[in-house]
């Protein structure tokens, strides 16, 4: 059942900037680049409204993309990210390359005037901006609350990654969407939703992501293959250490 929202209240907003949309548009024609954005656009609010409905909204201007909670609260981050990463795949599939953050904070959204404003939104773009790889970040007041609810509870496991990212000031530490997990699904992307998770066993095995990734070659050329090669760095070292913690888990279980 949906409720209402609060039109300003403190919120999860992601930022999420399509890649190489100028070029997109200067080698296609008009048409051409709508019938792309009308897929894009019908992409997250079916999945939205399957998954999601009363916790997550979207708005899509030019070659940005907003995805916003309801509130601060758990169960909307982890809505959120729910979507993300599902969104995120989808995306790589459709061969439409994305990278952006996740910010928390006081937000206004008002969906009858379009308005839409808050520290939240400007954090999340500044940390896109940094961001020299395929991938969606959170920001140190999300981290925050991922580890708190890592404490309780180990629901965010599979939704995350703490590794080294690679940004315009070189390698630093962050946490990240782990849509890798959701790449290992891909024959069976289109039937997970938020209720029949557990059914599903995805996996960190690296070589479908990495095969999503390595098809964008065939589109570029020079500085722009950056993101590619770093992408998929990223992809092989967190599949690396994650077989690695659960093969150490797993030894530490049998002793």
């Amino acid at each position: 059942m949906k409720t209402l929202w609060d039109e300003t209240t403190e919120r999860y907003v992601a930022f999420l900037d399509i890649m190489g949309f100028s070029d997109l548009i200067y080698r296609n024609e008009h048409l051409v680049v709508k019938e792309k954005m009308t897929k894009l656009s019908t992409l997250v609010d079916d999945l939205i409204d399957k998954n999601e409905p009363d916790s997550v909204k979207s708005i899509i201007f030019s070659d940005s993309i907003l995805i916003i909670s309801k509130n601060a609260e758990k169960e909307s981050l982890h809505s959120l990210l729910f979507v993300l990463q599902n969104f995120f795949v989808h995306c790589l599939i459709n061969k439409i390359p994305l990278k952006g953050a996740v910010s928390k904070g006081l937000f206004t959204a008002n969906f009858k005037s379009s308005l839409f404003f808050g520290q939240p939104l400007i954090d999340a773009y500044k940390l896109e901006e940094e961001l020299q790889m395929y991938g969606i970040l959170l920001d140190h007041r999300t981290e925050t609350d991922i580890d708190k609810y890592c404490d309780d509870e180990h629901d965010f496991e599979s939704s995350c990654l703490r590794s080294l990212i690679p940004t315009k000031n070189g390698l630093i530490t962050h946490i990240s969407i782990n849509w890798i997990f959701w790449a290992n699904a891909l024959d069976r992307v289109e039937e997970i939703t938020d209720e029949n998770i557990d059914e599903f066993e995805p996996g960190m095995n690296p070589a479908v992501a990495v095969d999503l990734i390595r098809k964008f070659y065939s589109d570029m050329s020079g500085y722009p293959r950056k993101y590619l090669d770093n992408t998929i760095k990223y992809i092989n070292e967190n599949c690396k250490q994650f077989i690695e913690e659960e093969t150490k888990e797993d030894i530490e279980a049998n002793k």
